[in-house]
């Protein structure tokens, strides 16, 4: 008597429905480590950004600072030290400044990217179906509504 191979090597609907799920599940996870590495990008292109224009602001300051301590190494009539010593703490000052709204800037350009990509994540997992759960679609949609309006503001 031969032997007969009773296995069915047809897929079955759960299966088909696993595979495609499962197919789903690695578009978004492809989404979301290039949403991950993009944050991480961006993060360092802030750092850097950030350190390149404190170094601008101080070279661009450069030659009146030298030639401040000058005055304040070399000359003996006490106003002008003191005008020089002033002027220094008003350089200081507005190198402060200058920096701390060059960061606010990046930081808030920053937020609006992580926003975006945050969108973008929670996008691919609605349009894949796999945020199923009623409540947090509607989290989601809620998500994806402000992030809309966001981006419709910053093209104003």
């Amino acid at each position: 008597m031969t032997k007969v191979n009773t296995m069915n090597t047809k897929l079955t609907r759960g299966d088909k429905a696993h595979k495609k799920f499962i197919e789903k599940l690695d578009v978004f996870k492809d989404g979301l480590k290039h949403g991950m590495d993009s944050l991480e990008m961006i993060h360092k292109q802030t750092l850097d950004s950030s350190v390149e224009f404190t170094k601008v602001v101080s070279k661009s300051q450069e030659v009146e600072r030298t030639a401040l301590y000058d005055i304040i190494k070399k000359c003996e009539d006490e106003t002008r030290r003191k005008e020089a010593f002033e002027r220094l703490a008003e350089l200081d000052r507005i190198k402060e400044k200058e920096v701390d709204t060059h960061n606010d800037f990046l930081k808030n350009e920053r937020e609006k990217a992580n926003r975006n990509i945050t969108g973008g994540i929670l996008c691919l997992a609605v349009a894949g179906g796999l945020i199923s759960s009623k409540q947090v679609r509607q989290m989601s949609g809620k998500a994806l509504t402000t992030i809309s309006k966001n981006l419709l503001r910053t093209k104003e």
